[in-house]
């Protein structure tokens, strides 16, 4: 522990880590015997092979062990335990929830207790930590806030962060590789792993194991900017127009029934940063899904991702930008022409649109925010020379940013498929 403890200085606040479901009592035992309860556990593989598709070697030390290292963070166990009542604690402190100890036989009853009840026990774990920080001090107690990080049943919370692989969920624990199949992380259906109206990136990665979320880079890329960054984006895409084939427009036009559900790739990575800080793809099964009426009848922009900008995480000092690239592609679909598979006239995995747009913010608080884009299939990967128009929506310091994608407006001959639209970006200041 520090020789002085650092008072709170936002947004460097405590952090709470809940962990997920155990099963079995003999998980629970299993669980309660280690200090971080999993978070301390690192990973050394990453799914990604070359000429042999063997995994590439890749330390990852743990969620806990980076944010000391890269955040200057304490864990709160001193002597065996907590800190004991009256000593007080450096604001940024690492705690582990510690539910299970009360159902362990070691520890407890031996019997699972209600999520209610460990919701109310959080509650007073909080206060603790409160206590502990702060002391009693009127200011500090003004200031004081915790993060709460959460995992599987350990909770669901602002920012959602979902595994999409179910293929190595239990690869190494004896357990089915596929338990709920595509569209998923092994365990949990991705529909279910985020919380309506919160923000959520994704990544291809299982729900725990050497290649599970929690201890993972892209795990923890997108917590410490969360936790610490300066700008938060929401990205959409919206639809101007889609072209069908000469064919299935006719049958349109005759007045039958269309149907068709197009795939959208979406995925986000930061400049430097090695890894994705979002990722769905139709190659991973967990590609975004929409029906032709939503996109394009009933106008509804598809959410893809939201991320968190961190000006200390930046690799390059020569440029003031963050940047950061989004790569977009929607795959032709099966159409359905009176209920019967269409199939002439195009080719089932070609793309209506396949593009990588490259962003460059110089975020202003107070000032003149700027942003350029560049489309790869217009100046190549990495360039962002084209300055936009940004427009205020309410007045509270947000941006938004529109990117015109696909065949340009009023084509006389546009491809059939197509694509015409805009990717949304909305810009808002996080951590002030």
């Amino acid at each position: 522990m520090p020789a002085e403890t650092r008072p709170i200085e936002p947004p460097h606040y405590p952090i709470i880590y809940v962990r997920g479901y155990a099963a079995t009592m003999r998980e629970i035992e299993e669980t309660v015997g280690t200090p971080y309860m999993g978070f301390s556990l690192g990973s050394r593989k990453v799914r990604q092979g070359h000429a042999d598709d063997r995994p590439v070697r890749f330390i990852f030390e743990s969620p806990l062990i980076r944010l000391m290292k890269d955040e200057d963070y304490i864990d709160a166990y001193r002597d065996g335990d907590f800190v004991s009542m009256g000593r007080r604690v450096d604001s940024r402190s690492v705690w582990i929830f510690r539910y299970y100890e009360q159902d362990s036989k070691s520890f407890g009853d031996g019997e699972k207790d209600t999520i209610k009840s460990y919701a109310e026990d959080l509650r007073k774990f909080i206060l603790r930590v409160r206590e502990r920080v702060c002391l009693g001090h009127p200011e500090e107690l003004k200031k004081f806030k915790v993060y709460l990080v959460a995992h599987s049943m350990g909770g669901l919370i602002f920012f959602c962060f979902v595994g999409t692989n179910y293929r190595d969920y239990g690869a190494f624990l004896g357990l089915s590789k596929r338990g709920t199949g595509p569209s998923s992380d092994g365990l949990v259906m991705m529909k279910n792993a985020w919380v309506d109206g919160a923000p959520c990136a994704f990544a291809h990665r299982s729900h725990s194991g050497p290649f599970g979320i929690v201890n993972s880079e892209e795990g923890y890329q997108n917590l410490r900017r969360f936790l610490f960054g300066q700008v938060r984006i929401d990205a959409l895409l919206a639809v101007d127009e889609i072209t069908l084939p000469r064919a299935v427009e006719k049958k349109k036009d005759e007045g039958k029934k269309i149907r068709a559900r197009y795939n959208i790739d979406a995925c986000a990575k930061v400049r430097g940063g090695g890894c994705y800080l979002s990722e769905r793809r139709v190659r991973n099964e967990s590609a975004i899904r929409k029906r032709y009426e939503d996109l394009v009848e009933e106008k509804k922009p598809a959410y893809l991702f939201s991320g968190f900008l961190l000006e200390s995480a930046k690799t390059s000092t020569k440029d003031t930008a963050l940047a950061f690239a989004i790569e977009i592609a929607i795959e032709v679909p099966v159409f359905d022409v009176e209920e019967k598979f269409w199939f002439d006239e195009h080719f089932e995995g070609e793309t209506l649109l396949n593009e990588t747009v490259t962003l460059h913010l110089r975020w202003r608080d107070g000032g003149k925010t700027t942003v350029r884009y560049g489309l790869r299939t217009r100046l190549g990967s990495g360039h962002a020379t084209k300055r936009v128009a940004l427009a205020e929506p309410d007045g509270q310091s947000r941006v938004r940013v529109e990117i015109p994608l696909g065949f340009k407006k009023g084509l006389k001959n546009p491809p059939r498929p197509g694509f015409r639209g805009r990717l949304l970006l909305m810009a808002s200041p996080w951590n002030t």
